[in-house]
């Protein structure tokens, strides 16, 4: 969980999220969030912290000039399997 700020997680996981970082010291360093995608008690809720969200609030994409001294990382689902890439 290097550096990670936020982490989504369905509502049926937030719990096993939960405990993986409150073991996590990078976690605790750098103050991971855990949001939930549905209702969980503890948890903001993604679905309903976007309601209000509309696509004139977004941001143009980021540029990166140097990607050798710029880093970022995209995470994306695998799909129905559950398992994370990046």
């Amino acid at each position: 969980m290097k550096k990670t700020k936020v982490i989504i997680c369905t509502p049926n996981l937030s719990s096993c999220i939960k405990q993986a970082v409150e073991k996590s010291d990078c976690a605790r360093e750098y103050g991971t969030q855990i949001v939930s995608l549905g209702e969980c008690d503890g948890f903001s809720n993604l679905l309903d912290l976007m309601k209000d969200a509309s696509d004139q609030d977004a941001p143009p994409p980021v540029t990166i000039d140097d990607p050798e001294k710029e880093k970022m990382m995209i995470f994306w689902s695998s799909g129905t399997t559950g398992k994370w890439r990046t």
